[in-house]
């Protein structure tokens, strides 16, 4: 069955962990280093919140002092820390997504420089690169820019976008050569149609295929 043998995920997070390990290693050693690479990434989000927080907030220490006991509660919440113990691609999305957001509003809050249009290319990069579902986040990002092209002083043209799109594309095609020679994404389009359309209901479509269930609507 091609579903079961397919790549179910862009290698981001594998290049990641790749750092932390080696052949040699044995099984109980590659889980503890995976482990303490988890952990530094759990340590490397607060820190990344923080500086975030500190450049919008620098002169409202109330609103600082809030913003960082909320941040607490959040940080050290017991599905938070779960995300980080156990290996998974989402935490690393949630990682990205948080920098293509921040990347985004400082578009629009501040004036575009090449640092500012740097960091909204290279997140997108990371988008693509971790999660395939990356596409829905940036189509919300295009209807994002849209709305806010219309409310805000700041704009990003459409030449712009474009450019941006290109070179983030560009960015992901290097680091993910796959993604052309292989093509990745027409290979993920079509196990989706697969899956949706055609597939009965097993492990990995528990409520049948789409056919199945108009099927039951009307029979």
């Amino acid at each position: 069955d091609n579903y079961h043998l397919r790549h179910h995920h862009p290698p981001l997070p594998i290049y990641y962990w790749s750092f932390f390990i080696s052949e040699n290693d044995s099984i109980n050693e590659i889980n503890k280093k995976l482990r303490l690479s988890l952990m530094m990434l759990y340590l490397f989000f607060i820190f990344i919140i923080i500086i975030s927080i500190y450049n919008y907030l620098q002169n409202d220490y109330f609103r600082i002092f809030l913003v960082l006991v909320i941040l607490s509660g959040f940080v050290t919440n017991k599905v938070v820390i779960n995300g980080f113990i156990n290996l998974q691609f989402h935490i690393f999305y949630a990682l990205a997504i948080t920098y293509h957001i921040y990347s985004l509003i400082n578009m629009y809050m501040k004036k575009n420089n090449s640092l500012i249009s740097f960091n909204f290319i290279f997140s997108t990069a990371l988008l693509i690169l971790t999660l395939h579902t990356s596409l829905i986040s940036i189509f919300a990002t295009l209807i994002s820019i849209i709305y806010l092209n219309r409310i805000s002083v700041n704009r990003i043209s459409f030449v712009s976008l474009i450019k941006y799109l290109f070179l983030s594309l560009l960015i992901t095609v290097l680091l993910f050569p796959p993604m052309i020679t292989k093509l990745y994404y027409g290979k993920i389009f079509l196990t989706y149609v697969y899956k949706l359309v055609l597939l009965k209901g097993n492990e990995f479509s528990m409520y049948g295929s789409l056919l199945d269930k108009w099927y039951n609507f009307f029979y």
